[in-house]
């Protein structure tokens, strides 16, 4: 399996933000039932998106504190 590619689909719903993407992902590592990937480019949208969406989250991080 190492060395394949797969292609998921990814789907975040929270109250940091809620969107979806597609992606093919390149398998590193197996370890029991953890499978570790690497990304491939995604679209600048998307990664627009996931950079709001971790600013949203480091910013309620930090009101949790």
């Amino acid at each position: 399996i190492v060395g394949q590619n797969a292609k998921v689909s990814v789907r975040v719903d929270d109250p940091a933000g809620k969107f979806t993407f597609n992606a093919t992902v390149s398998v590193v590592e197996v370890k029991g039932d953890t499978v570790g990937a690497t990304w491939s480019i995604l679209p600048t949208e998307v990664d627009a998106v996931i950079r709001q969406y971790a600013q949203n989250r480091k910013k309620q991080d930090g009101k949790a504190r």
